[in-house]
């Protein structure tokens, strides 16, 4: 399979696996077990319409790539786990799950640059999935690649996911390059221990010279690409944000974008596009990018949403030549809300849950930036339980606003020696609040005793255990360089930061709105006599404009949906 014009790159190597894994390449387990990659064909057992034979991975599923029916390759971790039957001892032991598969020699002494392709469908569980190039026989490697980069615990990548890697800097020029696929149970390339399963599906590997036109969309910014990521450049925005502060705010759109063709590119221009209640287009400032050349560009507009309601944000790259390789070339699916009072970073897809040191005492907060001065009502948390993972009724945390303090005034460096002043909370108060049983897996708002006033700057939201076990649940939103942050041992020291974004929001408070808005709340009854039982449905209406969100609490039953079903008498 090749992902681009043959007449616009040389093929150096093409595998689509329709014949098993060539003789001439390696399957081998870095950890000395019995775990190798398989073969899924036309005429395996299993064949290739089956993936993982895992227990808990069963049914999830083949890859859909673009010669999937000829077969593929796959590195069944949740199988050699658990041998298919759940809680089983498997085939190997979890924490030595690393299988490499490794390409053979590929001289590339006369290539000016290589190009790496291939399809892949993953699932994880705290699992990595690398791949590595060395140009001297692996005595020592580069890791050019993670999957696990940006799938949420549990869940999994799309299932015709193409991957991309120029590993021109590493292997062009070179004699004696080698490609390595390693499934690692653990962060650790090398070491046996770890915990992580599930599967890696790869199929229709291309290794190719570079085509002569191809740029790349590399990253997105909502905070201008001027700055760097050490000095808080923001590549998302907020899922949420309240028209007081969004009308306010200024965001400058920018990307930072890549040459990986032969030929110059003319007239290259990053667009913008937002559609929604208010709309706006952009780009940049056409530039003329040079073969190998990387660069940042701002859109030289700024915007600031200007109305209530949902909004959809597209960036496309475009130049002069026609693109030979089109995938990287465009983001779209951004999306945001303008709303009344929520102010959240979170998308609302809860898919795990997340702790430090155990439960034991430890922060854990999101950063946010007012642009105008505001009032707070409450703090939204959602407290994630299982039976396994659990948050304990009883718990007690301080939850409240504090800001973010640093001898330069620089928030990129609360990592390293900045500090969080604990002892000037947000207008000058917090809340200790006991977690009770109906609060688990719910969000829930924490208020505070009289609405918070808070000036224009950066702050931190959030709690800090008092006693626990306390977890919070956590979305599979990348929750990007610092903006979500962990101190252990509640003495202000921010030292590390979450990899998904916590459900910790802002209800900020506007006395004008409530003053004048007028609530009505109607249950309709429909009775299943036959069942004894009847269902009641809410209808709540108010006569506020606009997009709105609304949560109901049923008691008993703490059904947080419009409908509760109920078979015995009493007050709902």
């Amino acid at each position: 399979k090749n992902y681009m014009n043959e007449e616009q790159g040389i093929t150096i190597i093409s595998e689509d696996f329709a014949s098993g894994i060539p003789s001439s390449w390696t399957n081998t387990s870095v950890s000395n077990g019995n775990e190798r990659w398989e073969y899924r064909g036309t005429s395996t057992t299993p064949s290739n319409t089956v993936g993982s034979r895992g227990a808990y991975a069963q049914g999830t599923g083949v890859i859909n790539s673009a010669t999937s029916a000829n077969g593929f390759v796959v590195f069944d971790s949740d199988w050699w786990d658990n041998g298919g039957t759940a809680g089983g001892s498997g085939q190997q032991i979890l924490g030595t799950h690393k299988g490499a598969m490794t390409i053979e020699s590929i001289d590339c002494s006369t290539y000016p640059g290589v190009i790496v392709f291939f399809t892949e469908y993953l699932r994880l569980y705290a699992s990595n999935m690398y791949v590595m190039v060395s140009t001297d026989g692996f005595a020592s490697q580069d890791t050019v690649y993670d999957g696990s980069i940006g799938v949420a615990l549990n869940s999994s990548s799309p299932d015709n996911r193409v991957v991309r890697i120029d590993i021109s800097d590493i292997a062009a020029g070179e004699a004696d390059v080698r490609i390595r696929f390693l499934y690692s149970s653990d962060d650790n390339t090398t070491a046996s221990s770890g915990g992580g399963y599930y599967f890696w599906q790869i199929d229709d590997i291309l290794i190719s010279t570079p085509p002569d036109n191809d740029l790349s969309l590399d990253e997105i910014f909502w905070d201008g690409a001027s700055s760097t990521a050490t000095s808080f450049q923001a590549t998302s925005y907020y899922r949420s944000i309240p028209l007081r502060q969004a009308s306010t705010d200024v965001i400058t759109f920018g990307g930072a974008i890549a040459n990986h063709g032969t030929a110059n590119q003319p007239n290259t221009t990053l667009s913008v596009n937002v559609t929604g209640p208010s709309s706006f287009s952009g780009s940049t400032t056409a530039q003329n990018l040079a073969t190998s050349d990387v660069d940042t560009l701002d859109v030289t507009a700024s915007y600031s949403p200007s109305a209530l309601g949902a909004y959809t944000v597209s960036f496309s790259l475009e130049s002069d030549s026609t693109d030979d390789y089109t995938d990287d070339n465009s983001r779209s699916g951004e999306s945001f809300e303008v709303t009344e009072h929520i102010y959240s970073r979170d998308n609302d897809d809860i898919t795990t849950g997340w702790s430090y040191n155990n439960g034991e005492s430890y922060t854990i907060m999101t950063r946010y930036e007012f642009n105008t001065i505001d009032t707070v009502k409450a703090i939204h948390i959602n407290f994630f339980n299982t039976a396994t993972f659990s948050t304990a009724p009883g718990a007690v945390v301080e939850v409240g606003m504090w800001p973010i303090v640093d001898a330069n005034g620089d928030p990129s460096t609360i990592a390293t020696d900045g500090d969080f002043d604990f002892d000037s909370p947000v207008g000058g108060t917090t809340i200790f609040y006991t977690i009770k049983s109906e609060d688990l897996n719910n969000t829930i708002a924490i208020p505070y005793p009289a609405p918070v006033g808070v000036p224009v700057g950066e702050l931190v939201a959030g709690f800090r255990v008092q006693s626990g076990p306390v977890r919070i649940a956590a979305t599979d939103e990348d929750a990007t360089f610092l903006q979500s942050f962990v101190d252990v041992g509640n003495d202000g020291a921010g030292i590390g930061w979450i990899d998904f974004r916590p459900i910790i929001r802002i209800e900020t408070y506007t006395a004008t709105v409530c003053n004048s808005t007028s609530i009505t709340v109607l249950a309709t009854p429909t009775c299943d006599r036959a069942n004894f039982n009847a269902t009641l449905e809410s209808n709540v209406s108010h006569n506020i404009g606009g997009t709105h969100k609304n949560s109901y609490m049923w008691n008993p039953g703490n059904a947080t949906t419009e409908d509760i079903t109920v078979n015995s008498e009493g007050e709902y």
